[in-house]
């Protein structure tokens, strides 16, 4: 069977250590502290992280939990809190990018709202046109952006009639 080449393709197999035990894997460790947020917050509660001072909490807490892990604490799983707190900045960074974004394109006239059935009006739009999706989470109390990214098949999947859309045009007609 030929198959596509894997060089330069992330190598997901190479983050487990060999002979290291499944409850011991690093992979496993976060996931279990993701569990147990889970349990006591909500299933994805650590997503709704957004802004400014939710990012410096992250940076704070990793440090705190790397400085714990460095000087051989064991409490707690402070290598694992390490890891979800910079996976959590991470995320607040992309939402602080792709909300800068959206400021820039309605500054520049690039986007405008449209509204309406957004549904039908996704399924018009040609292949490449860039979208926003803003949808009304009520554990926010407030429209935030969801999500910046390349229209595509996946993405008709997604709309919602009662999402919002910012249309702006495709990437390669837009001015520099």
């Amino acid at each position: 069977m030929v198959r596509d080449a894997q060089e330069g393709k992330p190598r997901f197999d190479l983050l487990l250590p060999e002979g290291i035990p499944y409850e011991e894997q690093m992979l496993t460790r976060l996931a279990l502290l993701l569990a147990r947020g889970a349990q006591k917050y909500s299933d994805r509660n650590w997503e709704k992280a957004r802004g400014k001072e939710e990012l410096d909490r992250a940076k704070a807490s990793a440090f705190r939990h790397l400085m714990q892990w460095l000087c051989d604490e064991d409490d707690e799983d402070h290598a694992a809190a390490v890891m979800f707190n910079l996976a959590l900045g991470e995320l607040v960074r992309w939402k602080m990018d792709a909300d800068a974004e959206v400021t820039s394109a309605f500054a520049t006239g690039d986007a405008a709202f449209v509204t309406g059935d957004t549904a039908e009006l996704m399924h018009e739009l040609p292949r490449g046109t860039r979208v926003v999706l803003l949808r009304v989470d009520p554990s926010y109390r407030e429209q935030r952006v969801w999500l910046i990214e390349d229209f595509g098949t996946a993405l008709r999947a997604e709309v919602a009639e009662k999402d919002l859309a910012m249309h702006m045009p495709p990437v390669q007609d837009r001015a520099p």
